[in-house]
């Protein structure tokens, strides 16, 4: 986007994605299809 780029952060330091499925294991197929059924 326009504008959004911090110039004053290393690239080591930026997270892109959600937080909430940071770990391997929440990326599978199955936990990804089981996404709208599951209690957040």
């Amino acid at each position: 986007m326009h504008g959004s780029r911090s110039a004053d952060v290393p690239p080591e330091e930026l997270d892109i994605g959600v937080a909430a499925f940071t770990r391997p294991e929440d990326n599978r197929l199955l936990s990804v299809l089981w996404l709208p059924f599951r209690a957040r």
